[in-house]
C-alpha cells in the first residue's frame, strides 16, 4: 500500500474521546492537505466545470474531473498514459461511513 492509500485508508480516532473538538479549519486543512499528497503523487489536477454549459441546465451538472498528465522516457517511450477521471458531481467515502 502506497503512501496515498494509507492516508486515505487512515482510521482518524474521535476527538471527542480526548474532549477536544477539531476545528473545521483544521479539518479543511487535514482534508486539503492528504488531497494534495494524493495529487503529487500522480502530478495530477482536479477541475470542477459546469458541463453544459450554455444550455438551459447550464449550472446543475458541474463535474469534477482528475486529469493525470502521461509520462515518456528520455527516448520518448510513453511510460503512463494521460489519463482522465470523470469523478462526476459527487463522491464520497467508499464505506458511506462518516469518519470522526
Amino acid at each position: 500500500m502506497n503512501k496515498a492509500d494509507e492516508l486515505w485508508n487512515t482510521r482518524v480516532e474521535p476527538e471527542e474521546q480526548s474532549g477536544k473538538v477539531k476545528p473545521a479549519e483544521q479539518v479543511a486543512a487535514e482534508f486539503k492537505a492528504d488531497l494534495r499528497t494524493l495529487l503529487d503523487k500522480f502530478c495530477a489536477e482536479l477541475t470542477a466545470k459546469d458541463h453544459w454549459g450554455g444550455y438551459p441546465e447550464c449550472g446543475e451538472d458541474v463535474r469534477m474531473t482528475v486529469t493525470v498528465p502521461a509520462i515518456y522516457d528520455a527516448d520518448h517511450n510513453c511510460l503512463r498514459e494521460f489519463t482522465e477521471i470523470d469523478l462526476g458531481s459527487y463522491v464520497a467515502a467508499a464505506s458511506g461511513e462518516v469518519k470522526p
